[in-house]
């Protein structure tokens, strides 16, 4: 019998701590809140698809 994987265990986190102006955080919050998201997982996605087009 073949055992499922869950996303969270495959999908271990760490913390990256960043200080930022309250300006930039203000304008963070307002593209994660047009994207629907919270300021953690938009900056997430965010990275990701820098690091994903540097690879190339």
């Amino acid at each position: 019998m073949q055992r499922i994987t869950t996303r969270n265990e495959y999908m271990k986190t760490e913390v990256i701590q960043v200080k930022v102006t309250p300006e930039l955080k203000k304008k963070v919050q307002q593209l994660a809140d047009m994207d629907r998201r919270n300021i953690s997982e938009f900056v997430r996605v965010q990275l990701e698809k820098l690091v994903d087009t540097k690879k190339k």
